[in-house]
C-alpha cells in the first residue's frame, strides 16, 4: 500500500507540472518563441520590435534591426542572444562595446559607411563573423537598412543566390533606401 501511495503522489506531481507548463505557454499557440523574436531555449518571449527598433527575425534566425538602447540590450541578453554585430561607423555613437560586453554579450563591429560600405569585402567579412559567432546573433545599424543591404550582398556573394533572390533576402531583413545601390553593385559583379 505504501508503494501505491508514493506512485499516486508521483503521478499527481507530474500532472501539476504538466498543467503549469501548459499554463505558461504563449496565449497564441501558433506563435513559437523563435517567431516572436526569442532564440531556441529562451524563457523570455518578446516580439522582435520589443527587442530592437525595426526588429525582424530572419529565416536564418538572426535578430536584425536598428540601434538598440542599453535597455534593449538588457532585453536581448534576457531573451538569450549571445552575440551583437554592429554595422555602425564608430562616430555614430550609441551603446559602447564596454557596456555590451559588461552584459556578457560578445561584440563585433563591421563599420559600414552607407552606400559606400555596400561591398563584397564587407559581405564576406559579415559571413566570416557569423560563421564564428556564438548564436543566437543580433545584427544592427542605426535603422536596419545597412543590415538588410549587407545580408543581401552576403546572400549574393557568399551564399550563391541570384541578384533577385539576394534582394528579397535584403528586403526581408530591413533593406529600404539602399536597394538601388545594391542592384547596381550586383549588376556590375562578374558572373558567378
Amino acid at each position: 500500500m505504501k508503494n501505491r501511495n508514493v506512485f499516486s503522489v508521483y503521478h499527481l506531481l507530474s500532472l501539476v507540472v504538466v498543467f503549469l507548463m501548459l499554463a505558461c505557454q504563449s496565449s497564441d499557440p501558433g506563435t513559437s518563441a523563435q517567431e516572436a523574436g526569442a532564440p531556441a531555449g529562451s524563457a523570455t518571449v518578446l516580439s522582435p520590435d520589443e527587442l530592437l527598433p525595426n526588429g525582424k527575425v530572419t529565416e536564418d534566425g538572426l535578430l536584425v534591426g536598428g540601434q538598440p538602447s542599453l535597455e534593449n540590450f538588457e532585453k536581448i541578453k534576457a531573451a538569450g542572444y549571445k552575440t551583437i554585430i554592429d554595422l555602425r561607423m564608430p562616430e555614430e555613437g550609441g551603446t559602447s562595446r564596454e557596456d555590451i560586453e559588461a552584459l556578457g554579450l560578445a561584440y563585433e563591429r563591421i563599420p559600414v559607411a552607407g552606400a559606400a560600405g555596400m561591398t563584397e569585402d564587407k559581405a564576406r567579412r559579415l559571413a566570416e563573423v557569423l560563421e564564428n559567432a556564438a548564436p543566437p546573433v543580433v545584427i544592427h545599424c542605426k535603422s536596419g537598412n545597412r543590415v538588410g543591404g549587407l545580408l543581401a550582398l552576403k546572400a549574393f556573394y557568399v551564399d550563391g543566390k541570384t541578384a533577385e533572390e539576394a534582394m528579397e533576402v535584403g528586403k526581408k531583413s530591413g533593406l529600404r533606401s539602399l536597394a538601388p545601390v545594391l542592384e547596381e553593385v550586383m549588376a556590375a559583379a562578374p558572373q558567378q
